[in-house]
């Protein structure tokens, strides 16, 4: 399996009643997550998808933040987080 042992997966149905929430609310916006490769997907059987969290994505995804919000020089990584950030299939980004 590729995902990390210590790092438990959860089952969309699990992750919204936990949250609360509509079970495809959950699946959209865990599928957005998972495009912008802040966390993994395994499919199980059926429609049944496991997800767990991509800590190298939510890592590279603060080093961003911080040079946004920092205010950091603009400086030759600019084009690399500008394709870091980009979700496929979004022209808008």
């Amino acid at each position: 399996s590729s995902f990390n042992e210590r790092t438990p997966t959860q089952r969309t149905s699990d992750i919204a009643a936990k949250l609360h929430m509509n079970i495809s609310t959950v699946s959209r916006h865990l599928s957005s997550l998972y495009r912008s490769g802040l966390v993994s997907m395994e499919k199980g059987n059926g429609r049944v998808c496991y997800y767990t969290i991509n800590r190298k994505g939510l890592r590279r995804l603060l080093e961003v933040l911080d040079q946004v919000f920092l205010e950091e020089p603009a400086g030759p990584q600019e084009e690399e987080i500008q394709e870091s950030l980009s979700v496929p299939g979004d022209e808008t980004g």
